[in-house]
């Protein structure tokens, strides 16, 4: 055999060997993108973006994650069922206890929120103010635009009273009496404060109503923010179910469009010019079987009707996605 016959065998052997392996390697890593229970696969959504159905296991009873002795949990589609097509154009489903994220789009995308704000104010009102300050109620605060609050001047609230308009009837006069009950610049600065605090990095507060387009986040950071409130702040979801409530002779009714709704344990909607139509909707839902149920978040931006959005993904969830 001469020396050029054995180094062509080698040259062909080392090509077949080659092959073999990459195809191992391929084999191998599809795999395991099909069997892992921590990976992302996208749909396209309605303008052409897609929408991320983040750390879903595979069928049932595939690769379980093991921690000591016991399965880790997570969720997991039916079928691969192709997510709703809602109008919003940046949104987050999340469980709220375990911080798990179920579904997003654009949810890094920093957008003006409109009275989603209130929430962080009324975090602000408890931990930096005290509910028990009575304060009353100044001409600037009035003059505020909006008046679905009804406050007068010269009227007299407690902070705890004030949380009752900023709520239920998403009163800017009620976020504006708040924060000048000591000093209305502090009162921003710490709202910013709590912000970082939480780790949303990408939110910033301009007003404590939402009215300026300078009030910033995003879908993430409010998650952050809801677990927070959920944790250390429930009775402030408390008020936010209540279809009304009152004090010092006034009542305030709730506007949003969620109060009497199965399983909704609380939220906030907003809306200016600059954010559109944004909302905030928890709920209690059977997505790990009938004795246990999961809190779940859905916080949408941009909608053209957050009722109608957060009820088909809440609709999509019961059908198709569970928690094991």
């Amino acid at each position: 055999m001469t020396r050029h016959t054995k180094t062509t065998i080698w040259t062909v052997s080392a090509i077949v060997i080659g092959i073999g392996v990459s195809f191992g390697l391929m084999k191998g890593a599809v795999y395991v993108a099909q069997n892992t229970s921590s990976f992302q696969f996208a749909f396209r959504g309605p303008f052409g973006d897609e929408v991320v159905i983040e750390g879903l296991g595979g069928p049932a009873g595939k690769d379980e994650a093991v921690v000591g002795e016991l399965r880790q949990k997570r969720y997991i589609v039916r079928g691969g069922a192709a997510f709703p097509d809602i109008s919003s154009t940046a949104f987050i489903v999340g469980d709220i206890d375990s911080g798990q994220v179920i579904a997003s789009k654009r949810k890094r995308e920093v957008r003006s929120i409109a009275s989603l704000s209130k929430l962080m104010t009324a975090v602000v009102a408890d931990e930096n103010v005290g509910l028990q300050g009575e304060t009353v109620v100044s001409g600037r605060a009035i003059s505020t635009y909006g008046a679905s609050g009804g406050l007068r001047r010269g009227q007299r609230f407690t902070v705890e009273d004030l949380l009752l308009p900023l709520l239920l009837s998403s009163s800017n006069d009620a976020a504006e009496v708040i924060a000048e009950y000591e000093n209305r610049s502090v009162f921003m600065e710490d709202m910013n404060r709590k912000a970082v605090s939480l780790g949303m990095s990408n939110t910033t507060y301009s007003d404590p109503s939402g009215l300026s387009a300078g009030n910033l986040s995003t879908v993430e950071d409010l998650f952050s923010l809801v677990q927070y409130i959920q944790k250390y702040r429930r009775y402030i979801f408390d008020i936010t179910t209540e279809r009304s409530s009152g004090a010092r002779g006034r009542s305030w009714y709730n506007n949003s469009r969620f109060t009497g709704v199965p399983n909704y344990i609380g939220g906030k909607n907003g809306y200016t010019d600059e954010a559109g139509k944004t909302n905030i909707a928890l709920f209690s839902l059977p997505l790990a079987g009938d004795d246990e149920y999961r809190n779940i978040a859905v916080i949408v931006f941009d909608s053209d009707d957050p009722k109608t959005d957060t009820d088909m993904i809440v609709q999509y969830l019961n059908k198709y996605v569970y928690y094991e």
